[in-house]
C-alpha cells in the first residue's frame, strides 16, 4: 500500500471517530469561552481608561478653574499666594494622623490618646502681669506651725 493512502486512511479513521467529535467540539466551546472573556476584559479595561481620561480632564478643568478664580480674587501678593499653594498642599495630609489611629485601633487592637495641643494647654501666660499670687494667712501659719516644731 501507498504510505500517502496509508496515512489518509488513518487520519480519516481519527477524524471520524466519535471521541474524536467529542473532544473537537468541547475545545471550540472552551476556545470560544475563552475568547469572550478576553473580549469583556479588553471592553472593561477601554472602559476604565476612557473613565479615567474623562475624570483627570473634569479634575484638572474644575482645580483650573479654580485657582483663576482663587488667584484672581483671593489673593492680593507674591507671598499671600505661596502662603495659600502651599497650604492647600498640605490640607489632604491633615487627615494621616486619623487615618493612621485608626488603623493602628483596627489592625493592632491599640487605643491611643490624643496629646494635649498647644490650643489646650496655658503655655503662654493671659494676662501681662507676672506677679505671683501669695496666700499671706497660708504663709504666716506655716511659719507659726515650723516655728512650734522646733
Amino acid at each position: 500500500m501507498n504510505p500517502i493512502q496509508n496515512q489518509a486512511t488513518e487520519l480519516w479513521q481519527n477524524l471520524s471517530d466519535q471521541n474524536t467529535a467529542l473532544t473537537l467540539k468541547k475545545g471550540l466551546e472552551k476556545l470560544w469561552e475563552l475568547v469572550q472573556q478576553t473580549l469583556q476584559l479588553l471592553f472593561f479595561i477601554i472602559l476604565l481608561g476612557v473613565a479615567l481620561v474623562i475624570w483627570f480632564w473634569s479634575v484638572g478643568y474644575q482645580s483650573g478653574r479654580a485657582f483663576r478664580s482663587w488667584t484672581e480674587n483671593d489673593v492680593t501678593s507674591p507671598d499671600d499666594l505661596v502662603t495659600q499653594v502651599v497650604n492647600a498642599l498640605l490640607k489632604p495630609l491633615q487627615v494621616l494622623p486619623d487615618w493612621a489611629k485608626s488603623q493602628i485601633q483596627e489592625l493592632l487592637g491599640i487605643e491611643l490618646k490624643a496629646l494635649p495641643s498647644a490650643k489646650t494647654q496655658n503655655i503662654l501666660p493671659t494676662s501681662t502681669n507676672t506677679s505671683l499670687p501669695v496666700d499671706v494667712k497660708s504663709e504666716v501659719v506655716s511659719a507659726e506651725t515650723s516655728t512650734l516644731r522646733k
